[in-house]
Order: C-alpha cells, then sequence, then structure tokens
C-alpha cells in the first residue's frame, strides 16, 4: 500500500509539474487538488466483493495452478508481478457465464461463497452475459482480446513441432540448437517447425 502511495504521488506531481498548475494554485486549492486525485485513484484499490452462486465455480488467473482448480475455499493468488513462472493474465471465468476482466493485475482470495478482489490497480470489469464457461470466455475473448482472424502458418497444423526447451530446458546456446536439429533427422523424425525457447 505504502508504494502505490509513492507512485500515485509521484504521477500526480509529474502531472502538476508539467501543465503548471501549481503556480497557479493557492494552497487550500492544491491541497484540495490532491485529495480529489488520490482518493479518485484509490477506489481501484478498494476490495471488491462477488457472491459465488450455488452450483458455481471459478477458473482462470494462471496456468501454473490448473490443478487447483476450480477455486476452493481459502484460495488466494496475487497477479501482481507474479506469473507463476508460466503464463497468466487478470481473467476469471465461471461456470454460470461470468467473467472478471482488468487491464492490470490483482489479487482474489476466495473465502466462503464469496471472491475477493483485491488491491486492483485498474477498473475491474464483472460480466455476466453467459451462461456457461464456454460462453464466459468467448464472450471475454471478443471484449477484450478479439482474433484477428489471420490464420497461423498451416506447417503449425500439418507438421510435427518440435521445442529446444524440451532438450535443453534453460540453457539454450547455438552449438546444442544445431545439433538437436541434426539429432532429428538422423533418428528418422521427420521435418517440421523448430522452436527456440527461453533465454536465447
Amino acid at each position: 500500500m505504502k508504494l502505490l502511495l509513492l507512485r500515485y504521488f509521484c504521477m500526480l506531481w509529474k502531472m502538476l509539474v508539467h501543465i503548471k498548475l501549481f503556480q497557479t494554485m493557492k494552497l487550500t486549492q492544491y491541497c484540495i487538488f490532491i485529495l480529489f486525485f488520490s482518493s479518485w485513484g484509490f477506489s481501484y484499490a478498494q476490495t471488491s466483493v462477488i457472491k459465488i452462486k450455488k452450483g458455481e465455480s471459478w477458473y482462470g488467473g494462471l496456468v501454473n495452478e490448473a490443478h487447483k482448480m476450480p477455486f476452493k475455499d481459502g484460495y488466494s493468488f496475487n497477479l501482481f508481478a507474479n506469473t507463476g513462472t508460466n503464463q497468466a493474465s487478470p481473467l476469471l471465468l465461471s461456470t454460470n457465464g461470468r467473467y472478471i476482466w482488468s487491464d492490470a493485475p490483482f489479487e482474489f482470495t476466495v473465502k466462503g461463497d464469496q471472491l475477493l478482489l483485491l488491491n486492483a490497480t485498474a477498473p475491474i470489469l464483472i460480466d455476466s452475459m453467459g451462461r456457461t464457461l464456454k460462453e464466459a470466455y468467448i464472450k471475454a475473448s471478443k471484449d477484450h482480446f478479439p482474433s484477428k482472424g489471420i490464420l497461423p502458418d498451416t506447417l503449425l497444423f500439418f507438421r510435427p513441432q518440435y521445442n529446444t526447451w524440451i532438450e535443453l530446458v534453460y540453457n539454450q546456446n547455438q552449438t546444442d540448437i544445431i545439433k538437436y536439429a541434426h539429432d532429428i533427422i538422423a533418428n528418422g523424425f521427420p521435418t517440421g517447425v523448430l522452436m527456440i525457447d527461453d533465454n536465447w
């Protein structure tokens, strides 16, 4: 919270300096201006409480916690600067067709029949237009990350995909990658797509 306070006041000060408002404001006006904008910014950080409906389950957030889904009572995760060492996104999906989305990370906790959304740094949207988990995802996708309608290279569908992560994990280097590519052919595997992974 202290870090958020500092961030908001630094941002506000830069804005004031940039537009030179501080030169024309009296002290009282300046203080009112500071209080108004700081409270406006912090409205995002307040806790939102979502009532979990009977039979409703929630999924999403991050890939590496999939084995804990649907989320049970007591589960908590903070997405801020934490992807769980894999992919993550500020999106939660419900089996009742609801979804929760934000353009920035947030923390969420399941507490009994409540889903608590905490420490948000951007507005949180709750959409209830769907009826199923699939419909929730499709609606969220259309609203926030729509498909461009462009088909990827068809080679990705019709030929094998080889990934250097499987062979080398974090030790990605030119010598071993070239050897891996030659070994694929030497061992009778068909040609395809070679994906060079992490730390190249």
